[in-house]
């Protein structure tokens, strides 16, 4: 029998610097079985992580073999730069085992296993006893292993994290 993986489309994903379109986002819903084939064919659902709705799409779960998430921690190629670009479920931070999708991919030198590097850019600050500007450090706010990785954008997972992890967030190889 057929197994297939079910999958809810959540909306474009575009280059927060370019607006160049990179890909959908889809999130994972569950697993399904193919019962009766035909038009309409009628599938069993095996598990589920959150309901089923219209609109949800099947893609046969052979497309997502037990490779897919076993691979060898490795830095991310010299001089990359990113960013986080969508948080799954729309929620508004990250923490450890978080998934999180950053407009980094194959074209950029990614590969499953690939390690990247939150980080908080240096930002300025007013000097409260001269008034000057006053630059501060940048410093590390997590660390993420990319397990999926796909032309333009990838699906990583949140290893480590000193602070929450934000959409816009700027990531790199690990310093």
């Amino acid at each position: 029998q057929a197994e297939y993986r079910v999958f809810r489309p959540e909306g474009e994903l575009r280059d927060p610097d370019s607006n160049a379109f990179l890909g959908f986002s889809l999130v994972y819903v569950g697993d399904a079985m193919l019962e009766q084939e035909g038009d309409p064919a009628r599938l069993q659902l095996t598990s589920t992580r959150q309901p089923v709705r219209a609109g949800d799409r099947l893609l046969p779960a052979s497309e997502f073999g037990e490779g897919v998430f076993s691979f060898d921690p490795v830095s991310a190629p010299p001089d990359s730069f990113g960013q986080i670009l969508k948080l799954p479920d729309d929620n508004i931070a990250a923490q450890r085992y978080s998934t999180v999708i950053v407009n980094l991919g194959d074209l950029d030198g990614m590969q499953p296993g690939s390690v990247l590097e939150v980080f908080n850019p240096p930002t300025q600050a007013e000097d409260p006893l001269t008034g000057a500007s006053v630059e501060l450090p940048g410093d590390r706010a997590g660390l993420i292993v990319l397990y999926r990785v796909f032309d333009r954008v990838s699906y990583g997972l949140v290893t480590h994290t000193q602070r929450p992890i934000r959409v816009s967030d700027p990531v790199r190889e690990p310093s």
